[in-house]
């Protein structure tokens, strides 16, 4: 035998949520970071489900008014990538990035959305 035939495979994805897709993956120890959930932040994961699950309005291809959740994953990682590839990917889909607080000893999501302003030179 020298290969294998035509291979089809369904997938079904239970998590869409960014932040929980960023947890799943940094947290499992088959095929994502393998990291202590110690060390991530869930308050900045919550805070990316709660943007991520906020209603935009838009208008479809048709001309008519539609809403639909801000953020939402539906699809697969590539396992052959490195894992800081595949959390750029995850990331990069809902707009934000992961950072390191060294004060907290724990990973992060930075979303990257609106704020008040904070300071003005």
């Amino acid at each position: 035998m020298t290969g294998l035939g035509q291979v089809t495979f369904e997938v079904h994805n239970t998590l869409k949520n960014p932040g929980l897709v960023w947890y799943d993956y940094m947290t499992n120890i088959y095929y994502g970071g393998a990291i202590d959930p110690y060390y991530l932040d869930t308050s900045t994961r919550d805070a990316l489900n709660t943007y991520s699950d906020e209603l935009i309005t838009f208008t479809d291809y048709d001309g008519n008014p539609a809403t639909r959740r801000r953020y939402t994953i539906n699809g697969v990682v590539n396992a052959g990538q490195t894992v800081l590839s595949n959390i750029d990917t995850i990331l990069s889909a809902c707009d934000s990035w992961m950072a390191y607080n060294a004060a907290s000893g724990k990973w992060s999501l930075i979303v990257n959305k609106e704020e008040s302003t904070s300071y003005s030179f």
